[in-house]
C-alpha cells in the first residue's frame, strides 16, 4: 500500500527582519536555529500542520548587526493509514517555501540576501535527535 502525502498550503505565519547598519558583525556568527513543529489536529487524523522556520541574531541588535525570524506552516494531508512517518517529507516541501521568503526579505535594501543552502531533511532529523537524546 502506498502512502500518500498531499500538499494543500501553506501561509507565512511570521516574519521579523531587523537591521542596525551600526554594528558590523560577521555572518557566521550569527548562529541560525532552525523552528520545526508539527500538530495533528484533533477532530482530522488525517490532517497535519507543519510549523517550520529560522531564527538568527540578537533581536535587540546588542550582540548582532541583524535578526531574522520566518516561520511558515504548512497543512499536509496523508490520503492512506500508514505505518510510515509522512513528516520528514513534508518538511522537505516546505522548506523551500521558508528558503525563498528568506532570500526574498533580506535581498531588500543594500546588503548581501541570505540564500540558504538546500538541506537533507533526513539528515538534519537524525542529527536533531541524537542532539536532543
Amino acid at each position: 500500500m502506498k502512502a500518500q502525502l498531499n500538499f494543500l498550503k501553506y501561509e507565512v505565519e511570521e516574519i521579523v527582519y531587523k537591521v542596525n547598519t551600526l554594528i558590523e558583525v560577521e555572518e557566521d556568527s550569527l548562529n541560525p536555529e532552525l523552528i520545526c513543529n508539527v500538530m495533528h489536529p484533533k477532530n482530522d487524523n488525517s490532517k497535519f500542520i507543519v510549523k517550520l522556520g529560522l531564527e538568527f541574531g540578537d533581536e535587540s541588535l546588542d550582540n548582532t548587526n541583524s535578526y531574522l525570524r520566518c516561520v511558515v506552516a504548512g497543512v499536509f494531508e496523508q490520503g492512506v493509514a500508514s505505518e510510515f512517518d509522512l513528516t520528514p517529507n513534508a518538511i522537505a516541501i516546505l522548506f523551500p517555501y521558508l528558503r525563498s521568503i528568506i532570500s526574498d526579505i533580506t535581498s531588500k535594501g543594500s546588503r548581501t540576501p541570505i540564500i540558504l543552502p538546500p538541506i537533507n531533511v533526513h539528515e538534519f532529523l537524525n542529527n536533531a535527535e541524537k542532539t536532543n537524546n
